[in-house]
């Protein structure tokens, strides 16, 4: 993890592997989803597969979500499943999804929270202050749960839309539907899937996002990118979601037509644009 001033100098680094080991790798992967940071400057990701030294003090952190201070001197939480070595031996690596903070809301007794899931397809709800380290079961982490049978994961990341009766997180595995889930902030804090869309992505599922008329009712939208050798943009209702509200071709990502694009959709000024191989295309209201 580089870290620049705005004159692109290196102001600061970490090494992900600190001590030599045979296995090492761990790289900050996320399938081009950003580190976030929080308000304090602290810097969140996950890692790929590699080297895991174990607690108490580990030095080597590969399949891990970690937090840094905003100078990046060194670890100041982290989460690792234990089921890491398993994931390494599988190449279902943790790293291939990011981590995303849930924002706090007026009331809430839950912690900060944070959301982070990979290619293994386990959906894990941490306390963003105090990552939940690495322990049997994965008890260190407020809530785990697998949303799927098979090993197709995310290779990507979710999204977060505050609508005026509950938060909601979204995210679409690969093969799988667009899911929304509720964010208990209470005592027990929990996601809960409410709705579900109905077309299913691409390879590695996608990186969606929201738009909405600021806090306005029944004006969220979400966006996202279904994956293919012709990538195609959805959208839809973020309360209902169920059929998508439009949906178009929009280019495709490589002249080999892979459908690997592990890319999102942008939203700015009321027009949505797609990235694709040699272009982008923009999409708006018409008059």
């Amino acid at each position: 993890m580089l870290q620049y001033d705005t004159k692109l100098n290196l102001a600061h680094a970490f090494n992900t592997i600190e001590v030599a080991a045979k296995y090492e790798l761990a790289s900050v992967w996320m399938s081009g989803f950003a580190p976030a940071i929080d308000a304090q400057g602290k810097v969140f990701f996950v890692t790929g597969n590699g080297a895991y030294s174990g607690q108490p003090k580990p030095r080597n952190f590969g399949e891990s979500v970690l937090s840094l201070p905003s100078r990046l001197t060194g670890v100041s939480s982290s989460f690792t499943p234990s089921t890491y070595a398993t994931l390494n031996d599988h190449d279902t690596d943790f790293g291939s999804g990011g981590v995303m903070l849930v924002p706090t809301t007026v009331g809430q007794t839950a912690p900060p929270m944070a959301v982070a899931i990979g290619k293994d397809a386990k959906l894990y709800l941490l306390d963003k202050d105090h990552l939940g380290g690495e322990h049997p079961a994965d008890s260190g982490a407020l809530q785990v749960q697998r949303l799927a049978n098979t090993q197709k994961g995310l290779w990507g990341g979710p999204c977060y839309y505050g609508a005026a009766d509950t938060g909601r997180v979204y995210l679409q595995l690969g093969g799988g539907v667009l899911r929304a889930f509720s964010v208990a902030t209470g005592a027990a804090p929990a996601l809960t899937q409410i709705a579900a869309g109905s077309s299913n992505a691409g390879f590695g599922g996608s990186i969606p996002i929201v738009s909405s008329n600021g806090e306005t009712a029944n004006t969220g939208v979400v966006w996202l990118i279904r994956r293919g050798a012709t990538e195609q943009l959805e959208a839809y209702d973020a309360i209902n979601l169920g059929t998508p509200l439009f949906a178009a071709n929009a280019g495709v990502w490589s002249p080999t037509g892979t459908g690997d694009a592990l890319v999102t959709p942008l939203e700015a000024n009321g027009r949505v644009y797609v990235p694709g191989y040699e272009t982008v295309t923009v999409f708006g209201l018409t008059q």
